[in-house]
């Protein structure tokens, strides 16, 4: 227990600094010198507060969401009796259900260790500043100002893993099944699940999956084929405008940003170019560099993936390995997605056993997820603010995720083997194509 409360307090001291740092800044840029936006808030435009949700709403209220709407066919059908209300209630109820959620899931998992029932008044106020800490971060704080349904999502998935720490496996599916249905990504956290005695289950969520999607795109005008098309323009279109050109440069959880920031700024610092002139890297080196990047980000994602499943005998270990690699594998990057790398900073906490580094993970995760906004690399043009507002953080966000990442990886394999590696392989291989599917004894931690 001793090494848990050092983590979080570790965590909490940096969180709160952080925030005091952002928050002393801003005010100062805003109140004092009159700067306008970027430099008097770490969150997005006023102007467009809650508007991603109001997007949504506005989707499934159209009997065709595909018209503007990008998200998969369930998320519409799922907000569509939502349409009915007031927006100041749904935006209301979205928000505390989510938040409520999410500091619920932080608060059980330190009780164990911040909570002494012979001091309740001290350790309980000691809880309390210590969940909310953790819960109302910069991730979360951004989530809520954008009226983003990855506060949702990560809701759900933090249900899920807490589910899953008291076994209760089937109602922790049935939690993570709306992730899948909306977004689909949050499918990487099933890995969790590819064992023989839980494949049978993991294989019911795939089909539900398909089913649900099925029958959301049937209660839709257009014809199921027609709205198929329509969503891939939109996503075309939208990895054209946000990923290969710059509206999407200001996510600081993208290794894409992060690598087309660092090269922009070279070619500015080499050019010479006189103050307001922006670099432009073009379309022609943009998408081949893309399309690279793609290949490795998928042979990147499959070592990681096997690393969790395969590897790693702790199951909350796996579950941060999957957390920070669905935050960094949407090349887009939007900041509001560091809300997973927050649970995977809660996970990493809660874990009681010790490992090399694991002090060192929860420094660098809580140095990504503090606000860092103070400084903007705006030779680097505009983004769909309309503003020179890519911060410099999205040089450090994501390799520092992936320097933890690394860290984690490295620690997994050497606490575990490959001989453990391939027979948990050998496993889940003959459970799949073995007649007898009865089930077999699993190493330890299975």
């Amino acid at each position: 227990m001793e090494f848990q409360r050092r983590k979080l307090h570790l965590a909490v001291t940096i969180l709160t600094a952080g925030m005091a740092v952002a928050l002393a800044w801003h005010g100062w840029q805003g109140w004092i010198l009159g700067k306008a936006y970027p430099y008097n808030t770490f969150l997005f435009l006023p102007e467009v507060r809650f508007t991603d949700l109001i997007e949504v709403l506005k989707c499934a209220n159209s009997p065709s969401p595909y018209d503007h709407g990008s998200y998969f066919p369930a998320t519409y059908l799922a907000f569509r009796p939502l349409v009915h209300l007031h927006p100041i209630i749904t935006i209301f109820l979205f928000i505390s259900v989510a938040s409520l959620g999410l500091w619920i899931f932080a608060l059980v998992a330190i009780f164990s260790f911040v909570f002494d029932f012979a001091s309740p008044l001290r350790s309980g106020l000691l809880l309390l500043t210590a969940s909310v800490a953790l819960t109302f971060s910069y991730p979360l704080l951004l989530c809520i100002d954008r009226g983003n349904i990855e506060l949702l999502l990560a809701f759900f998935a933090a249900l899920a893993l807490l589910c899953f720490r008291y076994r209760h496996y089937r109602l922790g599916l049935l939690a993570l099944f709306p992730c899948i249905c909306f977004k689909f990504y949050p499918v990487l956290l099933l890995a969790l699940f590819l064992r023989p005695r839980h494949l049978q289950q993991f294989l019911v969520v795939l089909f539900a999956f398909i089913a649900v999607s099925a029958w959301s795109l049937c209660t839709f005008a257009p014809t199921i084929q027609t709205s198929i098309e329509y969503l891939k323009q939109n996503m075309q279109q939208m990895n054209t405008t946000y990923v290969i050109h710059y509206w999407g440069a200001a996510g600081t959880a993208s290794p894409w940003n992060a690598a087309k920031a660092f090269v922009g700024t070279c070619c500015y610092l080499t050019s010479h170019l006189p103050p307001g002139q922006t670099i432009v890297l073009q379309d022609n080196y943009l998408r081949p560099a893309f399309s690279l990047y793609s290949d490795l980000a998928l042979a990147a994602t499959a070592f990681v993936a096997f690393s969790a499943v395969f590897v790693e005998r702790e199951f909350f270990r796996r579950a941060i390995l999957l957390l920070l690699l669905l935050t960094l594998i949407v090349p887009s990057g939007g900041e509001y997605r560091l809300i997973y790398a927050q649970i995977a900073l809660v996970l990493l906490i809660l874990l009681p056993g010790k490992r090399r580094h694991d002090l060192l993970a929860v420094v660098l995760l809580a140095l990504v997820i503090i606000p860092k906004r103070e400084f903007f690399l705006t030779f680097l043009g505009k983004t769909d603010s309309t503003y020179c507002d890519i911060p410099f953080s999205v040089l450090l966000n994501a390799p520092g995720l992936l320097f933890v990442l690394g860290l984690l990886l490295s620690a997994s394999w050497q606490s575990s083997s490959w001989s453990y590696a391939r027979q948990r392989f050998a496993g889940l291989f003959r459970h799949v194509f073995s007649w007898d599917n009865r089930p077999r004894k699993l190493p330890r931690n299975g």
